[in-house]
């Protein structure tokens, strides 16, 4: 797609067998939002469903689960919005297998708005830049370095639901871990 594409997804599951990058300025849109559209690795292997790395990329309404890497990563702005993130286990997505999170935040730019981001493993949401606001982090759970709900190591967290999240690690398990901007 051509920049300032959007493009319509309709109901069902869709099998991703290669990462979808949002590498311009494209938008990804549900036409039923998360409740009717699932974005699901269709192949085993250690990729992202979604990367955004764009400032005008945006990605909405859709639930993206069972990825064994991060469901989405953004690095170069854009915006994820009315997503659900269920059933990620990100243990793939790091050298040791123990650490990793459904949706990984690391741009300046980046904002992940009104998703829900439950059931994961090992972390939920790691915010090292960027912005997650008015979401709800719930029931994510895992062992090793920096488990469970959300990890904010340089971004920020602004009126979000943060609970039920437990990590088994006891140096470092947590419903919420923060170095500022909490």
């Amino acid at each position: 797609a051509g920049e300032g594409v959007t493009v319509m997804v309709g109901d069902g599951e869709y099998p991703v067998s290669s990462v979808i990058m949002l590498d311009k300025d494209i938008t990804l849109v549900s036409t039923n939002g998360p409740d009717k559209t699932t974005l699901l690795p269709g192949k085993a292997g250690n990729f992202q469903l979604v990367n955004l790395s764009d400032p005008e990329a945006f990605l909405g309404g859709f639930t993206l689960r069972d990825s064994v890497s991060q469901a989405v990563g953004m690095a170069g702005g854009g915006t994820v919005s009315n997503c659900v993130f269920r059933g990620n286990s990100g243990k793939n997505n790091t050298p040791n297998g123990k650490g990793g999170s459904a949706i990984y935040v690391s741009g300046a730019g980046n904002l992940v708005t009104h998703c829900v981001i439950t059931n994961n493993q090992p972390l939920g949401v790691r915010v090292s830049s960027g912005t997650i606001r008015n979401s709800v982090i719930a029931n994510n759970s895992g062992t090793g370095a920096i488990t469970a709900g959300a990890c904010v190591d340089g971004g920020t967290m602004v009126h979000c639901t943060v609970y039920g999240n437990v990590g088994t690690d006891t140096d470092s398990g947590y419903g919420q871990y923060g170095v500022g901007g909490i």
